[in-house]
């Protein structure tokens, strides 16, 4: 008989090492890998779905030479103004739930053990609800804006309006199932890992 689908969602601030998780799984064969965001820019390419939309809303000034959405251009926007966020997220975040979904049928046809969905909004978009288990994983906040700034070449202003943007650690820990500790090296974070799959009874996705 088929292992039901396991649906894990996997979330955290801006430069906590989301991807750093996403890579132990990308191991395991009979996991399939979903980042919400990337999805999301995907939507937004000339001539994707949500393209037409969101140069409706928000005017041909948002496009870059090639016709693309200057995606920078539009964080500006929407940044600074709470109704046009909302604006951009009532046109994005449906069609990208809409992927999320249709993807995890496919990983279960196709009898994969796990799916793993990341997100940064995975809490406020609501995609907790068809999650079996949401882990929050958890860096100092210093550390992550070392690694932003370094990696990224963020500012730190700009960092900092970002964050101001996102959950508190404590609120993400309050709201996810399980939180995941990646202060030290990735030998602790997949050691971590694999001790809560085996909590899940999930060993089988080793195999």
């Amino acid at each position: 008989m088929k292992e039901q689908l396991f649906v894990l969602g996997i979330t955290g601030g801006i430069g906590s090492g989301k991807s750093e998780v996403l890579d132990f799984f990308r191991r395991l064969p009979g996991t399939r890998i979903c980042q919400a965001d990337m999805i999301g820019k995907e939507l937004q390419r000339k001539g994707a779905v949500a393209y037409d939309p969101i140069v409706e809303a928000f005017g041909t000034e948002i496009l870059m030479e090639n016709g693309e959405i200057d995606r920078g251009k539009l964080a500006d926007i929407v940044f600074q103004d709470s109704v046009k966020l909302a604006v951009l997220n009532d046109i994005v975040h449906p069609l990208v739930l809409r992927e999320v979904l249709e993807m995890i049928y496919q990983a279960s046809q196709e009898g994969k053990r796990m799916f793993v969905l990341e997100s940064a909004i995975l809490l406020d978009v609501s995609y907790q609800d068809f999650c079996h288990e949401v882990w929050f994983v958890h860096t100092p906040v210093e550390v992550r804006m070392r690694r932003v700034m370094q990696q990224r070449g963020m500012s730190r202003e700009r960092l900092l309006a970002v964050m101001s943007r996102q959950m508190s650690d404590l609120q993400y820990a309050r709201r996810c199932n399980y939180t995941i500790d990646n202060s030290k090296d990735l030998q602790t974070l997949y050691a971590n890992i694999r001790e809560r799959l085996e909590e899940l009874d999930l060993e089988d996705i080793f195999r």
